[in-house]
């Protein structure tokens, strides 16, 4: 299967669970049981900081898909570390939520080692190939961290 397909299925599949996990919150105050609703909120949020960032990353992708392609690697491996990256994130948020001893400097202290230590992979490239995957890296990178600290931040602290 060539990427364009596969980066169409990749995006069809993402905007089928958000349009599934919207169609949930809309009926989640109809559910009988009102004592599940905090733990269906947590969930939708959480799900809907995977899957967001991760259509809106692939979309831009497309646009750099000539040089995307040159730098191999594992399939489907940014999307899952993005996955990571955000789950550590969220984690964070949620633990700044419910403790009160943690503060927003502790969550963006732990994010500047997910940038800090991508940084190091892309000042060790020399070529040019390497440097545009080495750019993409790191331009992929802040996005990810970007959108997981806007929509954890946005669904959990509102």
């Amino acid at each position: 299967m060539d990427d364009g397909k596969e980066n169409k299925r990749v995006v069809g599949i993402n905007a089928a669970v958000l349009v599934i996990i919207m169609g949930l919150k809309m009926v989640q105050p109809a559910l009988p049981h009102q004592e599940l609703s905090p733990y269906l909120h947590l969930i939708f949020a959480y799900l809907t900081v995977l899957i967001v960032p991760s259509l809106i990353i692939t979309l831009l992708s497309n646009t750099f898909k000539e040089q995307i392609e040159q730098c191999g690697g594992l399939p489907y491996g940014g999307m899952l570390i993005g996955y990571a990256e955000r789950s550590l994130i969220f984690l964070a948020f949620l633990i700044l939520r419910y403790e009160d001893k943690a503060a927003l400097s502790d969550i963006l202290n732990s994010v500047s080692f997910i940038i800090a230590g991508k940084a190091i992979f892309r000042f060790s490239a020399k070529n040019s190939v390497r440097r545009t995957c080495a750019d993409w890296y790191i331009l992929g990178t802040f996005l990810n961290v970007l959108l997981g600290l806007f929509f954890s931040w946005m669904l959990l602290e509102l």
